[in-house]
């Protein structure tokens, strides 16, 4: 009789074990960070950028979000970048740029982001990010 139930305790033991371990082997796979999903990408930081018009003052900085491999153009061409960001600016419409209006904003952006790839096809920009912004009527 005390065999019987010493083999069923080296069972349970044995069973316990083995939950033991597979709850640690699942408790450390899931315990793993999960992968950068923004390794995808690359940010090239642009400015500051200062302007004024007859109509108001502005300083921004800019990110300019491309794919890593052509991270590389875009820093390479950052001066070109720059100046060509900046002249668009100066020309942005001035209540576009002074409405607190989230939408018109990222309707800026997305402007700046169509015009810096018409202009500059070899870049692929994929999004022209407003970082900062300061602006004042003149």
């Amino acid at each position: 009789m005390k065999t019987e139930d010493s083999d069923n305790s080296i069972a349970y033991m044995v069973a316990f074990c083995a939950i033991l371990v597979l709850g640690f082997v699942l408790a450390w796979q899931y315990s793993k960070p999960p992968p950068n999903p923004s390794s995808n990408v690359t940010f090239a930081n642009v400015g500051p950028i200062s302007t004024q018009s007859r109509e108001f003052t502005m300083r921004t900085s800019l990110a300019l979000q491309s794919m890593p491999e052509d991270g590389d153009e875009v820093l390479k061409n950052r001066a070109a970048l720059l100046t060509f960001l900046q002249i668009t600016l100066e020309n942005a419409d001035p209540a576009t740029l002074s409405s607190p209006d989230g939408r018109k904003f990222a309707m800026l952006q997305k402007q700046l982001t169509e015009a810096l790839n018409t202009k500059f096809p070899q870049i692929k920009v994929q999004q022209v990010w407003i970082t900062d912004f300061i602006t004042s009527p003149e």
